[in-house]
């Protein structure tokens, strides 16, 4: 089996909830992680409540509707860490309620 040493994992949706919990399990299973979502501001706070440092973790906002800023969170990640091994799509928003 591989090791996910040196292995990069990015996480949209990251500021919280599923995201928040799978940056911080990727980043507990050794991989580095770029954390990504429209607010920097959670996406920091996330880096620290996962235990992640400037060395294994990346905050990036972006939305991920929008291509230019896709094209810049990549170019950070390749800067960053050289590369992408798993994306964990979990950015997104519910649909509106419907009536039963």
């Amino acid at each position: 089996m591989n090791s996910p040493a040196n292995k990069v994992a990015l996480v949209t949706g990251a500021g919280t909830g599923i995201g928040k919990a799978a940056a911080k399990a990727l980043l507990g299973g050794g991989f580095k992680v770029a954390l990504t979502g429209r607010n920097l501001e959670k996406l920091n706070v996330a880096i620290h409540d996962i235990g992640g440092n400037s060395q294994n973790c990346l905050a990036v906002s972006c939305d991920v509707g929008k291509p230019e800023q896709v094209k810049k969170l990549f170019a950070e990640i390749q800067k960053q860490f050289g590369r992408i091994d798993v994306l964990f799509n979990n950015a997104g928003m519910g649909a509106p309620a419907i009536p039963m």
